[in-house]
């Protein structure tokens, strides 16, 4: 594996891993909107960290099990252009 595939691999990587962390941060926003007391505050924090967590085991499972580079690949597939070029 040349460095290219590694630099492809890890931004690839990142953007699995970014997925639940993103989700995680919206969620957490969201109860800070309920109020600001400490606990408040905490359960936004344990959120944030949960998203951070379950995305590098995803990560980790998406790179060990498929690898990314073809996980993305088939999340960016679009086989219904596809076949409008056959057909054409």
């Amino acid at each position: 594996m040349n460095f290219f595939d590694k630099i492809v691999e890890l931004i690839n990587w990142i953007k699995v891993f970014l997925s639940p962390v993103v989700v995680s941060v919206f969620i957490a926003l969201l109860v800070l909107t309920i109020g600001s007391s400490y606990w408040i505050q905490y359960l936004s924090g344990l959120i944030v960290i949960a998203g951070i967590v379950f995305g590098v085991y995803f990560a980790e499972r998406v790179r060990k099990k498929h690898g990314t580079e073809n996980f993305m690949s088939k999340i960016y597939a679009s086989p219904d252009l596809d076949d409008i070029k056959k057909n054409d």
